[in-house]
């Protein structure tokens, strides 16, 4: 029996060195697997930190760029308004010094105004100006009837029964406007 265990004894032996070897084998291999799996699992997250830093990179590059855009558009409009502000800053002061010209510069004025507007008509009428206005007129006025008239600013107004011409400084103004705005655009340059 001694013999028969000693048997059994070298075989559990070698059963337990092939286990061993086996056991061996296979840890080496699993270790292996695990660690290429924890490779490309850290890789993956490099990959994926990666592309989400560039994401956010390129979310912060629009947002930024969103922002300028947003802040130049908002100058370009101050300074259009303030532009246009100062454009018309200038034409009132344009059109009050037209108002106190001097008297022999708005006599002058005047006439241009009366003759421009004389020129349309062929029936009888009458000039209507501005109580302070009414002596430059009525001297450059001498054919026709000259009448005060308390809500004209400046200037002359030709009336008849069928048609009024509108030649006051406010009219003359809103029909120059344009050329007396690149005239000072000229003059002073690009605000």
């Amino acid at each position: 029996m001694n013999e028969i265990n000693d048997k059994l004894e070298n075989m559990l032996k070698l059963l337990d060195n092939k286990f061993k070897e086996e056991y061996q084998k296979l840890e080496s291999y699993y270790q292996q697997k695990l660690e290429e799996a924890q490779k490309n699992i850290e890789e993956e997250i490099k990959n994926y930190e990666k592309q989400k830093i560039e994401e956010a990179r390129q979310k912060a590059e629009n947002i930024i760029k969103t922002a300028q855009a947003k802040y130049d558009l908002r100058i370009r409009q101050e300074r259009s308004k303030r532009k246009n502000d100062l454009i018309e800053d200038i034409l009132e002061l344009i059109k009050n010094e037209l108002l106190n010209l001097e008297p022999s510069k708005k006599k002058l004025f005047y006439q241009k105004l009366y003759l421009s507007a004389e020129n349309l008509v062929e029936e009888n009428f009458t000039v209507l100006c501005n109580k302070n206005d009414y002596e430059i007129v009525k001297s450059i006025v001498l054919d026709h009837n000259v009448q005060v008239e308390e809500n004209i600013e400046g200037g002359i107004i030709l009336q008849s029964r069928h048609f009024s011409i509108n030649n006051t400084i406010s009219s003359y103004f809103e029909e120059n406007k344009n050329e007396i705005v690149r005239l000072v655009l000229e003059e002073v340059g690009d605000i």
